[in-house]
């Protein structure tokens, strides 16, 4: 853990560190320049041999790559791979996707790893609830970027403390450390000074019942509840391990639900994740874009939505339900727990919550009582359970500073010779509608910690990035400020098609969770160090 008081930028933080450093959970890794997250994108290995970590459902963690390997290695053929899952039936769907993706004819098979641990009394420590069960997926070496494809669409392996904890109750005769980028340290992660004063729980079944209290919207001691929709409940709350998680449960959920052979529709540019699923499950989808989004808010502010009889599902991981009540106007909300929920970049998960005054309500009620599965790793849910105790603060804090840059570019814009071509904020696009949105029951509902800037050229863009004094990592909601090439990292594949459907793509620059420096013992306040654009440090491991 850092101990020094001075703010650290991590803007000279060298390609493939930890983000946050000296974290062996931390979800990023530090990508320096704009040509190295091309060269990222591009799968170089040169740059790929450089990384200690990166995004856990993007690229298999140290833990997962060495567990998984040791299930190769006791239950393996020659030229096999596998991944594994927390459940049979998560297998089962990764089993038909190889399959059916895969262009040899050799069958993917699945078993249950049995982990052959040790007999000590750690195993109780690390595992209080009992050992999770863990299920392989084994495949022809040739049909693992399929399989990994799956892995990355849907977010449903296993989480990195899980495997963690899985080696640690291994033989160490089994283990390969020099392969290991991070060091094995189960619950090394509550000693830092964070968890001193934000203790956490002891018990995963309490922390996911905290935390689908707090997603429902209820804040506070009390019975209010802030998400606008009366009733909303914490036994409306599904929890998963990631957010594209939830997301693909919700598209199986309506899958099951609706008339067989509906599309599905996806207004304006999504997550391109999301689009992934949509279409490789179900009869495909619908896309609207360029402007569209107008339409859907006019639509909606008449007030009946519900003419057609098609759930609505809204994504609020960016504005965060904080800052904008959007449980009134759909069906069913997603999120991202990762993010803005944590934001203390060293855990991931996800979550849904049904709308209990949907037409839909009944159908997807019944439907999740009899499909949901609980997977999600206890370890997990309490470290993410005492990051949130910290959220109303962040969200407060980012959502100043973040206005008050935007203004500031904003001001700059219309300056002659100014490189900045256009600042993208709510508070500048789509404002009344937005503000429409705004939690009626939050102090001062502030419009996000995401922006951002366009500039009047491509080598405009890229410097402004490479100079910029912060971390350049790809996700947003953390305690430190972060800035990444939006398109470059989000389209990377789909560049042409982003294109065509609004985004500039040589030019975007999104700058997010602009905080002040942030020393061991906690935030030092005041919004004009933010302004410098300098980012937090987070209290590490």
């Amino acid at each position: 853990m850092n101990t020094d008081s001075s703010p650290v930028t991590g803007s000279d933080a060298p390609l493939g560190t930890a983000v946050p450093p000296d974290c062996p959970h931390a979800l990023l890794c530090s990508i320096p320049t704009w040509t190295n997250i091309v060269e990222y994108m591009d799968n170089k290995e040169w740059v790929l041999k450089t990384l200690k970590t990166a995004y856990p459902r993007i690229r298999l963690h140290t833990f997962v790559k060495q567990l998984g390997k040791i299930c190769s290695h006791v239950h393996g053929k020659k030229d096999e791979d596998c991944l594994l899952f927390p459940s049979r039936k998560v297998a089962e769907y990764c089993q038909a996707y190889v399959l059916k993706h895969a262009d040899d004819a050799a069958r993917p098979r699945i078993l249950r790893f049995e982990l052959p641990v040790k007999h000590d009394l750690v195993i109780s420590l690390l595992f209080p609830d009992g050992i999770p069960e863990l299920f392989a997926v084994l495949f022809p070496s040739s049909s693992l970027p399929r399989a990994l494809s799956f892995w990355v669409y849907t977010g449903t392996g296993i989480s990195t403390r899980l495997a963690e904890h899985c080696l640690f109750a291994l033989s160490t005769e089994l283990l390969d450390i020099s392969a290991m980028t991070m060091p094995l340290a189960p619950r090394s992660w509550r000693n830092s000074e964070f968890y001193n004063v934000h203790r956490p729980l002891g018990s995963g079944a309490e922390a996911k019942a905290l935390i689908r209290r707090l997603f429902s919207g209820i804040i506070n001691e009390g019975p209010e509840n802030i998400r606008g929709v009366p009733y909303a409940s914490p036994d409306d709350v599904y929890l998963y391990s990631t957010g594209m998680n939830a997301i693909w449960n919700v598209h199986l959920m309506v899958l099951h639900t609706q008339s067989k052979g509906t599309k599905c529709a996806a207004l304006n540019l999504l997550y391109s994740h999301t689009h992934d699923v949509l279409e490789n499950w179900g009869p495909g989808y619908l896309f609207f874009s360029n402007g569209s989004i107008d339409d859907l808010e006019a639509f909606l502010a008449l007030e009946d939505a519900h003419q057609y009889g098609f759930p609505l599902i809204v994504d609020e991981t960016v504005g965060n339900f904080l800052n904008v009540q959007m449980l009134p106007y759909a069906d069913i909300v997603t999120c991202s727990l990762t993010k803005v929920f944590s934001g203390l970049a060293n855990v991931m998960g996800g979550a849904f919550l049904l709308n209990s005054e949907s037409k839909h309500y009944p159908a997807f009620k019944a439907y999740m009582d009899i499909n949901y599965e609980d997977t999600y790793f206890s370890e997990d849910a309490v470290c993410i359970e005492a990051n949130s105790r910290d959220m109303n603060r962040r969200v407060h804090m980012i959502d100043h500073n973040a206005e008050a840059i935007a203004d500031f570019c904003y001001e700059e814009s219309s300056k002659e010779g100014s490189v900045i071509k256009q600042v993208l904020y709510p508070k500048y696009q789509m404002r009344e509608q937005y503000e429409r949105c705004w939690s009626k029951a939050t102090n001062k509902p502030g419009y996000g910690g995401l922006l951002t800037l366009t500039f009047i050229s491509n080598t405009a863009a890229m410097a402004f990035f490479d100079a910029f004094p912060c971390y350049k990592a790809i996700t947003l909601g953390t305690v430190f400020t972060l800035a990444v090439p939006f398109a470059e990292a989000g389209f990377h594949d789909k560049l042409d098609w982003a294109q065509e459907n609004g985004i500039d793509y040589a030019s975007h620059v999104s700058i997010s969770d602009i905080l002040p420096p942030l020393n061991s013992k906690g935030y030092r306040e005041g919004s004009r160090g933010a302004l410098r654009v300098k980012d937090a440090h987070m209290p590490t491991d």
